[in-house]
């Protein structure tokens, strides 16, 4: 542990490194506002792989790589619904295994992806169908089976915004969900 903490500067666009060890002196920042190689638009969340390589999610929809020392590598992701593809990365966290959890906030999902390499690895949550606009009506649930008097099963109503997730070192995963108001285990 060499004590050293990240923080997104959102309005700044930037990263800043911070020493614990050292009364939080200020060490360095990265990034710069722009959406190309090793620039950042409004970073998100910050995390740390494996091979200390700094995973740093922003509203551009992905996620960009960089070295211990703020110099950019690679970029995990893109915009889109696809697997793999991000719509608002609001959050993100590696778990002990190298995996990356990315709550996939516009995709109503949690996205698991290699930490190392960005490949998808499986998800949770996300929604079959769009959501309903302002003055729409939602589609109506399929009739239940009347002649049983049974009702239909309830609608498993799914993530509506994870927001904020955490793993912990026995491999639990939390997701916040800031709409529905409710923590989601996993």
């Amino acid at each position: 542990d060499d004590g050293l903490v990240m923080v997104c500067d959102s309005g700044h666009h930037k990263v800043k490194v911070f020493n614990v060890k050292e009364d939080f002196a200020f060490v360095r920042e990265f990034g710069s506002f722009g959406t190309g190689e090793g620039e950042l638009h409004m970073p998100l969340s910050v995390a740390v792989n494996r091979a200390g390589e700094i995973l740093v999610s922003d509203s551009s929809d992905r996620i960009s790589v960089f070295d211990k020392e703020g110099t950019f590598l690679r970029w995990i992701g893109a915009k889109g619904r696809k697997d793999g593809c991000l719509n608002y990365p609001a959050c993100i966290a590696v778990s002990d295994e190298d995996h990356l959890y990315v709550c996939d906030q516009g995709n109503r999902r949690v996205q698991v992806l290699d930490a190392s390499d960005g490949r998808f690895l499986h998800k949770w949550g996300g929604s079959a169908k769009k959501p309903p606009q302002e003055g729409e009506e939602e589609e109506a649930p399929p009739p239940g089976d009347d002649e049983e008097g049974e009702a239909p099963p309830p609608e498993d109503p799914g993530m509506l915004r994870p927001s904020s997730i955490v793993v912990s070192s026995s491999g639990l995963v939390v997701v916040a969900d800031y709409d529905r108001h409710v923590l989601w285990t996993h």
